[in-house]
């Protein structure tokens, strides 16, 4: 605790104990990148898919974010593209490129992206985002990670804003996302074992701690 709080209070961890359970609060992240990038990215994958732009004609992608997280995922003039993947967990032009011409951020997308070389429509998108650190915004930390997003194009600009993205505990993320990125993070699995273990989680409270081990591992078996 002291690694982690100048004034840690251990008491706190029993003082609910029974009436409160913090597993059903935990953030689940909708994409395997710094959580500074999932507003851009989901505004961004939202943008893609409504105005069906080609990359190639996109100019500038501007990304607001808290100053912090500017500081941690914006990048300095000269700076390489990244080259691994936890170099690309905190870039924010990566996280872009990658948004645009996937429409999607998975772990398999995410993979892809890292381990097959950037082509060059990617690494253009790239080039042309600048990250942009807001005082204002950075108020909102640390219940919020707000971004703001502007695409331009030689025709079109368009700005989107929003507060959270799915996958904290106040817009808890539906079923099928969850579902979906379970998928996606298990690809030795066959249908029926995620479907197995999608079941008993579901419905974990009618089911045992030996219930849910039993089935996890028969799966990964």
């Amino acid at each position: 605790m002291q690694a982690y709080a100048n004034r840690p209070r251990p008491e706190r961890a029993t003082a609910t104990l029974g009436d409160v359970y913090e597993a059903e609060r935990t953030k689940i992240k909708p994409y395997p990148i710094g959580t500074f990038a999932h507003v851009p990215i989901a505004l961004l994958i939202e943008i893609a898919t409504e105005y069906e732009f080609d990359p190639g004609r996109i100019n500038e992608v501007v990304v607001e974010v808290p100053t912090s997280g500017a500081a941690m995922f914006g990048r300095d003039e000269g700076d390489n593209h990244p080259t691994t993947a936890a170099e690309a967990q905190f870039d924010m032009p990566f996280a872009v490129a990658l948004a645009l011409t996937a429409r999607k951020a998975g772990l398999t997308a995410f993979d892809d992206a890292v381990g097959g070389g950037y082509d060059d429509s990617f690494r253009r998108l790239m080039d042309v985002t600048r990250t942009v650190g807001s005082d204002k915004l950075e108020e909102y930390l640390p219940d919020l990670y707000p971004a703001r997003v502007i695409v331009r194009t030689p025709t079109e600009t368009v700005e989107r804003f929003r507060e959270w993205v799915e996958g904290e505990p106040e817009h808890p993320m539906p079923w099928v996302d969850l579902e979906a990125k379970f998928a996606d993070l298990t690809p030795r699995l066959n249908n029926a074992e995620r479907a197995a273990t999608v079941e008993v989680v579901r419905s974990l409270d009618s089911r045992t701690v030996a219930e849910l081990v039993e089935t996890t591992c028969t799966a990964v078996r």
